[in-house]
């Protein structure tokens, strides 16, 4: 194992290191004695999360959950429970969620069937817009943009009113040669740099022996005004791709995967001889694509990150990183180098996650079976910090050039200080440092009328490590 890891390092410069955050695994509060087929989580911002939930043990049932303190308590906004004598759990499953706002979330079901409220929970409306023979698996959205897409469908469901009313959009395919495709399925698009790209994914008669596959080509579509449009970018017709997709300086980043056939040799009934069976087995790695002139290379074989297959592919600030059930992986450098991050376990155990949802590098959750995991600084609160503390912030909501008065246990005298952060990871310039003495202290923070108004954590460390923090709203 030593030579094999001193080979990859120094071969294919694949760097694996600890990283400065972690995931923390955590059960959830709720009674979760019934396994579960499937959960989707979305992200508002770092604090809101909302996932789905579908059981499909007698009595089948599924609902979603909110919560709005980063994981330690939930609400269940949404429960419909479908009976014990309900088989196909397929048409009822969730199969995504966006979380619009903190009044508006949509999920989809069913493969048609949507719930939506305007009212963060209080009320629902569910109701099945588009086609029964349509097969919707994923949604997005993108300010009051919503769209939805998936296989088996030439359309795209788009609504411009947050989900109130809706429309199909049939996607106009400018490519030689398009009626050789059996199939056109369209998953929604992605937002990079204020415009939409759209993957298309294109499957022809091919058909492997093995059956794993139908060969597939993606053809990538530009949008530059909210969707109403869209132009050709970019067909890739050498790999099959996943739908997970990111866009950084020209290149376009995407799990591939290569087909490597392999001859079995079978009996044959009679007994008299063998055939040969040519099976497919699929190679995948994390490709850049110059979306100018189509060419590509190869950043990261996923058999070197010990990765399968990938279900998540993000970029924020730069950052690369490939996630799948049980790890993450993360590149500063576009792919030169790598890193693994902490693996979200249970009691040394691995813990398989359905979807996981970022809202900066270093901050994010994942949902998956019984169970949730946070992703956070390695300095955050832990139950094993003599230091933490509970903290008390007012007003609240503050204005911007208010002065708020912050309130907190010292379990230690000495320098502390209070750094007011946006929820992108910026500092905001407001800090200042204390000396404080064990017990009740009660510190002031003047605010500046330069900030924007949002959500803010206040943070409170000593000596680097942290105390305390609290969610500031300023208006």
């Amino acid at each position: 194992m030593r030579y094999f890891s001193f080979i990859l390092l120094f071969c294919m410069s694949y760097i694996l290191t600890a990283s400065d955050y972690q995931w923390n695994f955590k059960f959830k509060l709720q009674d979760d004695s019934n396994p579960v087929s499937m959960g989707q989580i979305s992200a508002y911002d770092s604090l809101n999360y909302a996932i789905t939930r579908t059981y499909t043990n007698p009595p089948a049932f599924r609902f979603i959950e909110l919560t709005n303190d980063y994981g330690q308590s939930w609400d269940t906004i949404y429960f419909k429970e479908m009976g014990n004598e309900y088989s196909d759990y397929l048409f009822f499953m969730f199969t995504d969620i966006a979380f619009l706002d903190l009044d508006n979330i949509i999920a989809v079901y069913g493969y048609n069937g949507l719930v939506r409220t305007s009212d963060g929970g209080k009320s629902w409306i569910d109701t099945n817009y588009f086609d029964p023979s349509f097969n919707y698996t994923k949604i997005m959205s993108y300010g009051d943009n919503v769209f939805v897409g998936g296989a088996s469908s030439e359309y795209i469901g788009i609504s411009r009113d947050k989900g109130n009313s809706w429309n199909l959009q049939q996607i106009q395919i400018e490519i030689d040669s398009v009626d050789k495709y059996e199939n056109i399925s369209i998953f929604p698009p992605k937002e990079f740099d204020g415009n939409l790209y759209l993957p298309v994914f294109l499957l022809d008669e091919i058909e492997f022996m093995s059956t794993l596959s139908y060969h597939k080509h993606c053809l990538y579509l530009k949008s530059t005004d909210s969707g109403e449009t869209w132009e050709n970018l970019l067909l890739l017709d050498e790999f099959e791709v996943s739908t997970d997709f990111v866009i950084h300086n020209g290149e376009l980043f995407l799990q591939a995967t290569d087909y490597t056939f392999k001859d079995v040799l079978v009996n044959k009934p009679n007994g008299d001889g063998v055939d040969t069976l040519f099976v497919a087995t699929p190679h995948r790695k994390i490709m850049a694509v110059d979306l100018s002139d189509g060419t590509n290379r190869t950043i990261v074989d996923t058999a070197v990150l010990n990765m399968p297959s990938i279900s998540n592919l993000d970029i924020i600030n730069s950052d690369i990183m490939a996630s799948a059930n049980t790890k993450s992986y993360k590149s500063s450098d576009f792919g030169k180098s790598w890193f693994e991050e902490k693996r979200i376990t249970k009691e040394g155990e691995v813990s398989l996650f359905f979807d996981l949802a970022r809202t900066t590098s270093t901050k994010g959750m994942a949902v998956g079976l019984s169970c949730f995991a946070t992703l956070e600084p390695a300095t955050s609160v832990s139950e094993h910090n003599p230091l933490t503390s509970e903290i008390a912030v007012y007003p609240n909501p503050a204005g911007k050039d208010d002065e708020i008065t912050i309130d907190f246990e010292a379990h230690e005298s000495g320098k502390y200080t209070l750094q007011l952060t946006a929820l992108d990871g910026s500092e905001c310039n407001i800090k200042q440092t204390e000396t404080l003495s064990t017990g009740l202290n009660r510190v002031s923070l003047n605010l500046s009328a330069e900030l924007a108004s949002g959500i803010y954590i206040l943070s409170i460390y000593k000596e680097g490590l942290f105390v305390a923090a609290q969610k500031v709203v300023i208006q």
